[in-house]
């Protein structure tokens, strides 16, 4: 009898901690919403040497609470934020939000935009795609419009002024404006994504410069065109040179 027991008591010492672990609950996970972004940031990327082109782009991609009193402005300037990011972070920050007619998306909607297939190259992307929207962040309508009408010149991409049902669009977003007192030429900066995917694929900033043409907005629109036709036009030959390495279908033989 003694025996059994302490049998028993043996079998109760090994499986007691396998069945508290079965019988404890999962852990859950928790998720932190992305914080939005702030003056800190800013200067925390800018003390990185981050370049000028990817702090403007993180600024226009994220969502913002920057502060623009008196002591804000010294404390950037002091950190050396340079005045075409301040000026980004105030076009962007004083755009208002989007306005949305549309019912909130069912579940299967859902679903169906998150199991897309994503882009799997730059190449691809480019080779597929065969309509554009111009889509201005903030700035003079100008920019969208003389990079519309040159686009559409162009006639390699249908543009299209609806981004819902597009393959590219083209976010424009004006960095500064010409000031002969604040020593500023206009500049603007472009990001094209794929809609398909939410890829960035390229992004490409001119203008900043104080001469006669940086007067005009429209100069910088068209600078900004011609790169993106640049850009486009580089991207397709890629495109080709890697069909040209495919190797060729074989032949049938012509003894069957």
């Amino acid at each position: 009898m003694r025996s059994f027991l302490v049998y028993v008591l043996l079998v109760l010492a090994v499986t007691a901690p396998q069945i508290r672990a079965q019988s404890a609950p999962a852990p859950q996970k928790t998720t932190v919403a992305e914080e939005p972004l702030t003056n800190n940031a800013v200067i925390e990327m800018v003390a990185a040497k981050l370049p000028e082109e990817v702090i403007i782009t993180r600024i226009q991609i994220s969502k913002t609470n920057f502060d623009f009193s008196t002591p804000a402005l010294v404390e950037l300037n002091k950190s050396g934020v340079s005045p075409n990011v301040v000026k980004v972070m105030m076009f962007v920050q004083s755009a208002p939000p989007p306005q949305s007619t549309d019912a909130p998306a069912t579940p299967a909607e859902i679903i169906s935009v998150a199991s897309a297939t994503p882009v799997k190259s730059l190449s691809e992307a480019l080779a597929s795609a065969k309509t554009l929207c111009v889509s201005l962040v903030s700035g003079s309508p100008v920019l969208k419009g003389v990079i519309s009408e040159k686009l559409a010149k162009w006639g390699k991409l249908t543009i299209v002024s609806s981004p819902d049902d597009v393959d590219l669009i083209l976010k424009v977003t004006q960095t500064s404006e010409w000031s002969l007192a604040a020593s500023t030429a206009s500049q603007a900066t472009v990001l094209l994504v794929d809609r398909r995917s939410g890829t960035e694929l390229w992004s490409k900033t001119k203008g900043g410069v104080m001469t006669m043409s940086g007067r005009s907005i429209a100069s910088v629109a068209q600078a900004l065109a011609k790169e993106f036709i640049k850009f486009y036009e580089s991207g397709s030959k890629v495109q080709g040179r890697e069909a040209e390495a495919d190797p060729p279908a074989p032949r049938p033989s012509k003894n069957n």
